[in-house]
């Protein structure tokens, strides 16, 4: 996983960095994520860690789930694991968003490895006990309204369909953003909610009347 997925995907982020300045500006992302207050909540199924960049460039407070929140601080879940999470047999903790590979400093010799939950087919949370916690305190929640930007949507991802089927009871429709026509039917009829498609997040940022996630 990390060789073949986490080393390419670092390299690609690390230069973003600037020398002698900060990570490059991500101003589509920055557009999204100032949508997002801590009465959301944003869960990303990615390793990379370029929606926290574009919070932490907007100034947003955030933390990444299972850690508690405060009323001022956006909740982060990512149930795959990140870039810059490390566990070890004791734990797992997510560290600075431009860490991409955090090591435990553990002082007895012991290993940690870099924190990334691998796809299997027909997958439930049940079998990964980290995803279980990072996803514990979400599957209840009862959103207004909900946005999707570049899921492809599987059936075969059984626990990660059924939060989402929790979420639609409570909203009235689903916003997609993906610029592939095939998407926004198989969500709906993944979910059992309509769906309102965008090709790109910049047609979402300019409708007037652009609903947040909840």
């Amino acid at each position: 996983m990390r060789h073949g997925i986490g080393d390419p995907i670092a390299l690609l982020i690390n230069q973003g960095f600037q020398k002698g300045a900060d990570f490059t500006d991500l101003p589509i992302t920055r557009r999204m994520v100032s949508r997002f207050s801590a009465d959301d909540l944003i869960l990303s199924l990615n390793y990379d860690t370029l929606i926290e960049a574009g919070l932490m460039q907007n100034g947003s407070d955030f933390t990444y789930l299972p850690n508690p929140t405060d009323p001022a601080q956006i909740p982060v879940c990512k149930p795959h694991g990140s870039l810059n999470m490390a566990f070890d047999e004791n734990g797992f903790s997510f560290g600075d968003p431009g860490n991409l590979f955090p090591m435990f400093v553990t002082g007895d010799g012991r290993s940690a490895y870099i924190g990334l939950i691998p796809p299997r087919l027909n997958k439930t949370y049940e079998q990964t006990p980290m995803a279980r916690m990072i996803l514990a305190s979400v599957k209840k929640r009862q959103p207004r309204s909900i946005v999707m930007w570049g899921i492809g949507m599987t059936e075969s991802d059984v626990d990660l369909n059924e939060i989402y089927r929790g979420w639609a009871e409570s909203a009235e429709y689903v916003d997609v953003i993906n610029p592939d026509p095939k998407v926004g039917p198989l969500i709906a009829k993944v979910i059992g909610i309509p769906v309102r498609c965008f090709a790109s997040a910049e047609e979402w940022i300019e409708l007037d009347t652009c609903p947040r996630t909840s």
